[in-house]
């Protein structure tokens, strides 16, 4: 069978050739300083805010620059320069969760000299690896690559490109920086940090009891042994990091899909939504699920656009999915999208001769994931605190039977995290969306009756929940009785 590139591949391929190529051994030698300094940073005498810092960029952004840049930027197919950014900051998250989960399986208390350690290894590997390297770093300097265009659009200066995301993090950075430490841990923080303090003593069932995942005990866990000491700017420190590159994940994602516009629109109404500014603000998994959830959509959308290094982007995606699975049963919520695009992938691959990469991509993606959950779920549903957190996740949360309808609830919560315009802004751009979505169909009508349906339904479920009736019997009975 002969190999076909799609056009889209070649618009790509055209700029592969408008990249930046760096000596790998000055690269090495630049991140040997950058990790050094930190490692300084982490053991200087030293207000904790610099200590803290020291040990975020050692344990989560090192390693993950280091992963993201051995595996994908190669001549072949690189990423983006801000797709790096965003890459290495998501698979730092997941590399850190990963190696403090099997630091905490060592029997005794784990000390300072061992996170430090572990960590200082890893990065001297990667260092290591990326020195000994034969080809360049390379990265593409335009976004345009991965705009949609007809064939007839002018390709995007790089200065919008960035002007735009700049805004938007500034604006992100604001609300969620801003005196980050300034109250107390509060009731689920203090959690967190009382779980954490119990791993580092070594109590091996303290992850267990924890009725989610261990992903938010793990990223305060380094800072905490590495300087025997944890603030609440310390340990809101990796989330809120995890905040704002959600923004400019999500940023990219729109901006691949629909462009700037849009992409500079809906990327500032998450920097100023009060739900995400809130979870970027305090020890909790939300921001790590958005963060992770988000990326590898981005990272499966890259591949269906240009199917080239499926192992590499793979692996990293299974990586950084896994991550979202370790925070929160909620990321799996994306397996729908994550199937449409591993399908509609397949078939381009299939079409274009590469059917057998695409086969053990997945095959090395699914390997590498289930190996990943299966480090913390195999002994967790051993654990007899497996039917507490079945209690609470179906009688508390969810409900004791289907069909649910929450919707109520969370606009209610909603309204406290937002203000009622921004609450109504976003009730009136939900069927603008669906309108927008189906614009496209032959009929306009079609449009305008989709988008007046979603808004219909919208303020039912919201305020007239109990109209709709789906009970054991009627029209909806063989569904759910």
């Amino acid at each position: 069978m002969g190999v076909t590139i799609s056009p889209a591949a070649r618009g790509i391929q055209k700029n592969i050739h408008d990249s930046v190529a760096m000596r790998p051994l000055r690269i090495a030698a630049g991140f040997g300083i950058v990790a050094l300094g930190a490692l300084v940073l982490a053991l200087l005498p030293a207000p904790h805010w610099i200590n803290a810092l020291g040990v975020v960029v050692l344990c989560i952004l090192l390693p993950g620059f280091l992963l993201v840049m051995l595996l994908l930027c190669r001549p072949n197919a690189p990423p983006t320069i801000l797709e790096f950014a965003v890459l290495g900051v998501a698979a730092g998250m997941g590399l850190a969760v990963v190696t403090m989960l099997l630091l905490s399986y060592l029997p005794g208390a784990l000390l300072w000299w061992q996170t430090l350690g572990v960590f200082s290894l890893l990065n001297l590997l990667g260092l290591l690896a990326v020195a000994l390297r034969r080809s360049p770093i390379t990265l593409i300097s335009s976004e345009s690559a991965w705009l949609p265009s007809d064939g007839s659009e002018q390709p995007l200066p790089m200065r919008r490109v960035m002007t735009a995301l700049v805004i938007v993090l500034l604006v992100g950075a604001f609300f969620r920086l801003a005196n980050l430490g300034y109250s107390e841990f509060h009731s689920d923080e203090a959690t967190v940090v009382l779980r954490s303090a119990g791993t580092l003593q070594g109590y091996e069932s303290t992850l267990f009891l924890h009725r989610k995942g261990p992903t938010e005990i793990l990223l305060v866990t380094p800072v905490f042994s590495s300087t025997d000491r944890l603030t609440e700017l310390s340990a809101r420190l990796p989330f809120a990091l995890a905040g704002l590159t959600f923004l400019a994940a999500a940023y990219l994602l729109v901006l691949r899909l629909f462009g700037l516009g849009p992409a500079f629109l809906a990327s500032l109404l998450l920097a100023l939504e009060g739900y995400t500014i809130a979870f970027g603000r305090i020890v909790q998994y939300q921001s790590i699920v958005l963060l992770t959830c988000v990326v590898t959509l981005l990272l499966l959308y890259r591949l269906w656009r240009y199917p080239i290094g499926l192992l590499p982007y793979g692996m990293v995606a299974a990586l950084i999915w896994a991550t979202g699975l370790l925070s929160h049963w909620d990321a799996a919520f994306i397996a729908p999208v994550v199937l449409l695009l591993a399908v509609s992938l397949g078939n381009r691959c299939v079409r274009e001769g590469r059917g057998r990469s695409f086969g053990l991509a997945v095959i090395a993606a699914i390997a590498l994931g289930t190996v990943l959950l299966l480090l913390f779920y195999l002994p967790y549903v051993r654990h007899p605190g497996i039917q507490a957190t079945s209690n609470y996740l179906f009688g508390e949360r969810i409900g004791s039977r289907p069909p649910y309808n929450n919707l109520i609830d969370f606009f209610l919560r909603t309204t406290v995290y937002n203000s009622t315009y921004f609450v109504g802004l976003l009730l009136l751009l939900t069927p603008s969306a669906v309108f927008y979505s189906l614009r496209g169909c032959r009929s306009r009508r079609f449009a305008w009756m989709g988008g007046l349906l979603a808004a219909l339904l919208l303020l039912i479920a919201l305020f007239a929940p109990g109209e709709i009736h789906v009970a054991r019997s009627g029209a909806f009975a063989l569904a759910f009785g």
